[in-house]
């Protein structure tokens, strides 16, 4: 029988702890063609998943997440960052489009908040691609974050290792 998957809201999207296998479901049942790890709800409502082995073995019903839309992008950035490819695979590379900055942390974590990687860097130049080695990451959803030296959040984004 498949472990019972937990299921973390982050924004606008669920995020479910199983990987593969998934099926959303909210207050109406089965939210036909929701199989993915992340599902961006449509509607506030109820939402838990449950998770299919190859076997055809179903899990326990994960928790109930009441989903509200949360979080207001901030337009007021003084600093564009461009993180990509999305999805990927053996390196992350970080692009400050706008201009110059000086100490920097990214951080990588999973969607349960573990750090996984972590690099500190002293000064990026305008346009200076910083690159962030990740062959040693499992395939599965991640959450980066640049922390600007004052402990700032300059940018979090939602990525997938395949």
């Amino acid at each position: 029988m498949p472990e019972t998957p937990e299921i973390f809201q982050d924004g606008d999207s669920l995020i479910s702890s199983a990987v593969d296998g998934i099926q959303w479901f909210n207050t109406g049942g089965l939210i036909s063609g929701a199989t993915g790890q992340v599902y961006y709800p449509e509607a506030e409502d109820d939402y838990y998943v449950i998770a299919t082995n190859s076997s055809g073995c179903k899990s326990d019903t994960s928790n109930i997440i009441h989903f509200l839309f949360t979080g207001i992008e901030d337009k007021s950035s003084t600093s564009t960052i461009i993180i990509y490819p999305n999805p990927f695979q053996d390196q992350l590379k970080i692009i400050f489009a706008d201009k110059p900055v000086v100490g920097i942390f990214i951080r990588v974590t999973d969607i349960l908040g573990r750090e996984l990687l972590t690099q500190e860097i002293p000064t990026v130049d305008l346009g200076e691609i910083i690159i962030i080695p990740t062959r040693g990451l499992k395939n599965c959803l991640y959450l980066i974050s640049v922390i600007d030296s004052e402990g700032n959040m300059l940018i979090s984004k939602k990525l997938i290792k395949d």
